[in-house]
């Protein structure tokens, strides 16, 4: 029997022509569509429900999510700036380390040149003490010589005025 079709003539008193006409099979077979309606609408609702907590729950997680990528991507900012910030500190440090190798170099070569300089000065002082040494005793030969010579000679003389002196020789 189709429901739709069907015309509802009644009265106030009495029940629908439709109703009347139900035959107990047709009442329970319209009872079990109700309960299947009713059992569907139920689950429709519980799966409404699980869906709702489910996008909460999914949106919650997306906002989780986001939050973690923001702090992520402010951690690989904040470690970007210190490698840069560690990259230009590594490279002072390089600068002055050559720097300073520089200098040690410069200083090394300054010192090599007065070691040399004094290597030198002594070589040359020596040498000059070893000259002096040997003029000092050439002198001394000199000195002994000419101090024989003119004791010879202060004799001679001596001897002259004596005899220039004596006696037996004046004119």
């Amino acid at each position: 029997m189709d429901l739709k079709t069907e015309p509802c003539a009644s009265t106030i008193g009495d029940l629908p022509l439709f109703i009347k006409q139900f035959s107990q099979a047709d009442s329970l077979r319209l009872r079990n569509t109700l309960v299947q309606i009713l059992e569907e609408l139920k689950q429709r609702r519980k799966n409404d429900v699980e869906n709702e907590d489910r996008i909460k729950w999914l949106v919650q997680e997306k906002y989780e999510l986001e939050r973690r990528k923001k702090q992520h991507e402010v951690y690989r900012e904040c470690m970007e700036t210190e490698i840069i910030v560690l990259k230009d500190q590594i490279r002072n440090l390089q600068l002055r380390k050559y720097t300073l190798e520089k200098n040690l170099r410069d200083q090394d070569r300054k010192f090599q040149l007065e070691v040399q300089s004094s290597e030198t000065h002594l070589h040359q002082m020596s040498k000059v003490e070893q000259e002096f040494n040997e003029i000092k005793t050439r002198c001394k030969e000199i000195t002994e010589n000419d101090i024989g010579h003119l004791k010879r000679e202060g004799k001679c003389l001596v001897m002259q005025r004596i005899k220039d002196k004596s006696p037996g020789n004046c004119i």
